[in-house]
């Protein structure tokens, strides 16, 4: 026979998990699941070329090899950061506010960290394209598409109208990936995704990324970088 101490014991038990659960619903809701593609430093892929920089939620710069996944913190300035891009293999450039009426265009050396100050510009010519020429479409519940040669083709499905819409950025300088942010619900920091057009793998490149179309960069050996943004010229070539 069980006693009143032991019945006791079960009930407190029993009702410590109907209260952990209950608060796991409160905070997750019913049904919640991660949209998200695998993390890319959890899961490696050698197919996935180049080097991806990005600005994450801190203002910091930072690299990654797309292949290995290995991540390097190369910068974090005390401004804003506004854009960023390539300007070749071993050089970025940023444009950063330093409280003047223009912000200040930097160069940063990748391999040193070491920045240069090019003069304060106006805001860089980018004209933001959704669809990438016509060439990649969302739905609504926030399945991807990619469009040639007249057909459609979904390259990521994941049906989620209430955990918003991935919103692309760039194709890779190969044009064979997509470049997309995705801002999750409940104020969690941005993600950065890259999903291949053929369909066949997508990852989560980071998870705490700045949310500006223009804060994230790719650029592939023979093929450049994407997207281009217009910046000054380098004081001297390297």
């Amino acid at each position: 026979m069980v006693d009143r101490t032991t019945r006791l014991w079960v009930a407190g038990i029993l009702a410590g998990l109907a209260l952990v659960g209950a608060v796991a619903f409160l905070l997750l809701g019913p049904g919640r699941f991660n949209p998200s593609p695998p993390s890319l430093s959890g899961n490696p892929l050698e197919a996935l070329p180049g080097r991806i920089a990005y600005v994450d939620d801190d203002e910091c710069i930072l690299i990654v090899d797309a292949a290995t996944a290995a991540e390097r913190e190369l910068y974090c300035p005390l401004d804003h950061v506004q854009a960023l891009t390539f300007v070749d293999a071993g050089t970025l450039a940023f444009l950063a506010w330093r409280g003047s009426p223009n912000p200040h265009w930097m160069a940063l050396d990748i391999a040193t960290g070491n920045t240069t100050d090019l003069g304060t510009y106006p805001d860089p010519g980018w004209n933001y394209d959704p669809t990438l020429g016509g060439r990649v479409f969302v739905a609504e519940d926030g399945e991807v598409f990619v469009e040639e040669d007249g057909m459609r083709r979904s390259i990521y499905d994941a049906s989620f109208p209430e955990y918003r819409q991935p919103q692309p950025i760039a194709l890779s300088p190969d044009g064979k990936w997509l470049m997309a942010f995705y801002s999750p619900p409940r104020g969690d920091s941005q993600q950065l995704w890259v999903i291949a057009l053929d369909g066949s793998a997508a990852r989560t490149v980071t998870r705490h990324a700045n949310w500006d179309h223009r804060t994230a960069t790719w650029w592939v050996d023979g093929h450049g970088t994407s997207p281009t943004l217009d910046h000054p010229p380098l004081p001297a070539a390297r």
